[in-house]
């Protein structure tokens, strides 16, 4: 909800400053261009106004962008590589319990304010509704036929426009105007006082024309923009400059193509039925009279026989100036910071509020990752799911099940590296943390950025892996166990934003034929090492150390860190206080028979 009001607080503000530009030129297109024309331009405000959707400009069909594409990377580190505190995957669980007070799921500060809109809007169209059901009901109980000359003039006029549909003529006492109401059964109501028969005539057409154009389906929009933009009161002038619009653009539809004394004729029907404006009328209808400013403008524009322009290039210009100024007000570089700032003291940052509320979370949990409904329930809660979805692959087949997903940040340098690498962890995390049987997630996400010497912003990829046994070891749990304590699922998601989990994982991957050869290998009686974990650990630990060009302390000691039947986790402890971790499977077969190899590897400075 957040999200969404957000979205359309963002298109009150662009779309105001377009409306300001309209109305300091109203004194000069109202001589250049049709009345017609004027009515569009504020439908198109109205349609903008509804729309939830804030364009970006479209950075990845610049020219020479795709040539900045690099492939796909495989794997890259999966978890932030720039954080200034370490901690080891012993230490995880302590800082969770000596971190922060617990801070239990509730409504912030943006959701508040969306809830807010939202209730602003719902009473806005409540008593909409309620004044036209009292409206209809009073048109029930009292309205009355018309005569048949009456009606014969309505109908011959129908007849001239090409209009098939049954309108109802009806006549009460409490209006002081025709006006044309109802959706679905459009109705035209008359005051109940005699009319001369030489003002029905011009009194029809302009219900008909009315009815001929739409208005009321109009008349609907217009008010469906006003009520999700009840606080703005710019949006209220601009229903209001639609109105008159409206009118304008029905009387040059009666007098299109007349002479100047039945402009004249008309003129002097708009001012014999003028008394007061209409003080019991519906919200989607029109009236004849609208008010005593708008008078002298509609009797100019009645009388005025010059030829107009067509305001197509007007209508261009005028999307093309929402578009930009829309695009200009989304955040980018230079405030980047601040959406990544904290909203309070211990609060998540603003790219985390869908994980707001941990207990909602907990509730999505699902037992299957083949579930996709439930799955992207859960994925409802990523701090990415605000920005292009591009799609979700499910592994069901065989273990372990997977999940890969892929997003878009379109628009540059709204977050750094580190930051969407984050998003991405906690995307993993709430993963293995509400789907039971997922083994591993793969996240990736495209996003564009920009280089102080270069005008077009660069486009990357980053693919982020996870295996599930790596969140077991950080957090020195299983972290499914968080969905049963909210408080401590958000004590760690707090430790991780504020400290992260450093140094990452690195992927150690060997080609599957290879390790086909070598499963034979064991199989046929040799190689029986690979069947001992810690050994396959230890020679593997043994392998870097020897790459490396500086001496490397002794290995003093081995800690099993998680031991499952499907991973196992080691830590071989040097002298120095420094360790290398190692995360291993079995990639080709599981059980006894089944070789161990080393999927992940990490080297970290131990905490004195």
């Amino acid at each position: 909800m957040a999200a969404l009001a957000k979205e359309y607080w963002l298109i009150s503000l662009t779309t105001s400053l377009v409306i300001v530009f309209l109305l300091a030129l109203t004194p000069l297109w109202g001589k250049r261009y049709g009345a017609r024309w004027q009515y569009a331009a504020w439908l198109f405000i109205a349609c903008r106004l509804l729309v939830p959707y804030v364009p970006r400009l479209p950075y990845f069909l610049l020219p020479g962008t795709a040539a900045t594409l690099p492939p796909a990377a495989a794997v890259v580190n999966p978890l932030p590589a720039a954080m200034d505190h370490v901690i080891s995957a012993a230490s995880a669980a302590t800082v969770m319990q000596t971190g922060t007070a617990p801070v239990t799921g509730g409504m912030d500060a943006a959701g508040m304010l969306g809830l807010l809109w939202l209730l602003g809007a719902a009473v806005f169209l409540l008593y909409q509704v309620a004044v036209s059901f009292v409206f209809h009901r009073q048109v029930k109980k009292t309205a009355r036929p018309v005569a048949a000359k009456t009606r014969e003039i309505c109908l011959k006029l129908q007849k001239e426009l090409g209009i098939a549909k049954n309108i109802e003529i009806k006549t009460v006492s409490w209006v002081s105007g025709p006006l044309l109401f109802g959706l679905f059964r459009p109705t035209i109501l008359l005051p109940e006082e005699n009319i001369n028969p030489s003002l029905l005539h011009f009194v029809f057409k302009h219900e008909l024309c009315h009815y001929r154009h739409g208005d009321l389906w109009w008349k609907l929009l217009l008010l469906l923009a006003n009520a999700l933009h009840w606080y703005n009161p710019l949006v209220y002038l601009a229903v209001c400059r639609a109105g008159q619009a409206c009118e304008l653009s029905c009387d040059q539809s009666v007098v299109r193509g007349k002479d100047r004394s039945y402009r004249q004729a008309y003129g002097q029907t708009v001012l014999s039925l003028i008394r007061r404006s209409c003080h019991c009328q519906a919200p989607v209808s029109t009236y004849f009279f609208n008010g005593k400013r708008s008078l002298e403008e509609r009797l100019r524009g009645m009388l005025d026989m010059g030829n107009k322009k067509t305001g197509v290039l007007f209508l261009t210009f005028l999307l093309l100036t929402a578009v930009i100024l829309t695009a200009c007000v989304v955040p980018g570089k230079d405030n980047a910071q601040e959406i990544s700032d904290t909203g309070g003291d211990g609060d998540l940052p603003a790219w985390c509020t869908p994980m707001s509320d941990f207990s909602a979370m907990a509730a999505a949990k699902t037992p299957y990752v083949g579930n996709a409904s439930a799955v992207g329930k859960v994925l409802s809660f990523s701090p990415l799911k605000s920005y292009n979805y591009t799609g979700m692959s499910l592994q069901t087949v065989a273990e372990p099940y997977g999940i890969t997903l892929n997003y878009i940040i379109a628009q540059p340098n709204l977050f750094t590296q580190e930051e969407i690498a984050a998003m991405a962890y906690l995307t993993a995390m709430n993963c293995f943390v509400l789907i039971d049987n997922v083994g591993t997630v793969v996240i990736s996400v495209e996003n564009y950025y920009t280089e102080d010497d270069k005008i077009e912003p660069l486009h990357r990829r980053d693919s982020y892996a996870y295996d599930r046994a790596c969140f077991d070891a950080d957090y020195g749990r299983d972290v499914r166990e968080f969905a049963d304590d909210p408080t401590l699922w958000r004590q760690a998601v707090k430790s991780y934003i504020k400290n992260g989990i450093k140094p990452p994982w690195n992927t150690w991957r060997q080609d599957q034929a290879e390790l086909a050869e070598l499963q034979k290998e064991v199989d046929n009686g040799h190689k029986p090492g690979l069947l001992d974990p810690a050994q396959v650990g230890r020679q593997f630990v043994d392998q870097l150390d020897m790459l490396k060009s500086s001496i490397v302390s002794p290995i003093s000691r081995m800690e099993v860190i998680s031991d499952t039947s499907d991973a196992k986790i080691y830590s071989y402890i040097r002298e120095n206080g420094t360790a290398t971790q190692v995360l291993l499977t079995q990639p080709v077969q599981k059980g006894e028979a089944g070789i161990w190899q080393v999927l992940y590897y990490r080297e970290l400075k131990l905490d004195s």
